[in-house]
């Protein structure tokens, strides 16, 4: 991209020599013989016919332009100083409009990835598919829930890494001679972290709300709790 937009501008200032043809005649002072001297000090001699074309400055690089010059096109040439010949406006027009559209497309990838990056902390563009249906999670025997463990190579079931007492039905695997998890559970290895959850297993039901302390420990609890049945 920054190849052609730099290369259009290059190819419409050609000549690059900043002097536009004018339909004037030479002045009368520039017509005859003249003598001038060089920088080496030598004299030399030259002729203006009266036939002779005359020449005005104008700034052929378009990037020093004080407006907006972009594309580099023929259409930005000033009115009073143009300076292209048709063959060259027809081809830095092509070359022009080519660098404008890898510009544009290029923004334009880069804005959408951005949109994309950051518009959903602005804006959620959820939208549930579906219909209702009477099959309720809790009662899915496949299903499994977003247990926190870890996979070890070379262990055959992961390691699990918080109480999962409330849980063990959406643990995702079970081995036949560890039905608690206790031995596949890091857990149980901090021996502080390990009484509290025996403790909590030691208190009945109907006490088991004034048992919340001894479930506070460093390690994060997954809970699940059955849903009432609502009858239509």
């Amino acid at each position: 991209m920054t190849y052609a937009i730099i290369g259009s501008y290059d190819y419409t200032a050609f000549p690059f020599d900043n002097a536009c043809e004018t339909s004037e005649s030479p002045s009368g002072n520039y017509i005859g013989s003249h003598n001038l001297k060089v920088l080496n000090g030598d004299l030399i001699q030259i002729s203006v016919p009266t036939n002779a074309k005359s020449f005005k400055f104008c700034n052929q690089d378009m990037k020093t332009y004080s407006g907006v010059a972009f594309p580099a096109v023929p259409i930005n040439q000033p009115e009073n100083g143009k300076w292209m010949g048709q063959e060259q406006e027809d081809f830095s027009s092509v070359y022009g409009w080519v660098g404008f559209g890898a510009f544009c497309v290029i923004a334009f990838n880069i804005f959408f990835a951005f949109l994309g990056q950051y518009f959903p902390y602005f804006y959620s563009h959820y939208k549930p598919r579906g219909e209702m249906t009477d099959y309720e999670f809790s009662k899915q025997e496949s299903i499994q829930g977003y247990i926190p463990q870890i996979h070890i190579p070379g262990y055959a079931f992961p390691v699990v890494l918080c109480d999962v007492d409330s849980v063990r039905n959406f643990v995702g695997w079970q081995k036949s001679d560890d039905p608690n998890y206790d031995n596949s559970n890091i857990v149980f290895d901090v021996e502080k972290v390990s009484k509290k959850i025996d403790a909590k297993r030691s208190v009945s039901d109907d006490n088991l709300e004034k048992s919340t302390e001894a479930d506070e420990t460093v390690f994060s609890s997954a809970k699940f709790w059955e849903p009432t049945s609502v009858e239509e």
